[in-house]
């Protein structure tokens, strides 16, 4: 090995010759559009499983139902984009933020009756009963477009990972809600939220605390 090759040019040069091309990774709205393709894949063939409840074209017709609905489809959107923009370092932690807005408009959509019914009616306006089934309901339907998410996002967690588990999981488990709604009758306003968006915040938790353990594991095995 002569000199040159030793001067911080010829460092650069060897590098640079050792180079590979990074494999290309589809833009975050294209990744979306695939997501949303194997929701609805999966969604239409868990309904069609379970078959549709028996009131869901009367109550498609109902204003509030049909906001929550689609409040709970732009919150599994959003959540699910923010979740493949999170990875990227270029991307401002307030955009990721805002892509979780439609999250809260959901939940706003839920609360609404819930809070309507307590000043009406008092404590006893807010009696239910338990509905343990949605839970892993939500996981079922949202099994598949949570897989595709996770898989995409594994590739890129290295940033942010807690924040991409999170918001990968929120996307998936929404979705879950909104088929669940489609096949699953008991929706009085209290179940929606203790049972449906409790599940769905519960889930949310779960795949969070699961991208900070890899995250973890990760630095671990790259220090071993």
């Amino acid at each position: 090995m002569d000199a040159d090759d030793l001067s911080a040019d010829g460092l650069v040069r060897r590098l640079a010759a050792d180079l590979r091309p990074a494999p290309a990774r589809l833009a975050p709205g294209r990744r979306l559009a695939i997501w949303v393709a194997v929701a609805l894949v999966a969604g239409a063939a868990v309904i069609a499983l379970e078959g549709p409840r028996p009131d869901l074209a009367a109550r498609l017709a109902q204003p509030r139902f049909l906001a929550e609905q689609l409040a709970a489809v732009a919150a599994a959107l959003g959540a699910t984009y923010a979740a493949f923009c999170a990875g990227r370092p270029d991307e401002p932690a307030w955009r990721l933020w805002a892509a979780l807005a439609p999250s809260a408009l959901w939940l706003a959509l839920l609360g609404a009756p819930c809070i309507d019914i307590a000043f009406r009616l008092g404590r006893s306006g807010l009696e239910f009963s338990g509905d343990v089934a949605c839970l892993p309901a939500i996981a079922v339907a949202g099994a598949a477009p949570a897989a595709f998410a996770w898989a995409e996002v594994a590739r890129s967690s290295e940033f942010r990972p807690r924040f991409v588990a999170f918001a990968a999981t929120l996307g998936a488990a929404a979705w879950g809600a909104v088929v669940l709604r489609a096949f699953h009758a008991k929706d009085a306003a209290l179940m929606v939220l203790v049972w449906q968006a409790g599940s769905v915040a519960l889930l949310a938790a779960l795949g969070a605390a699961a991208g900070a353990l890899a995250a973890r594991a990760r630095k671990f095995v790259a220090h071993a």
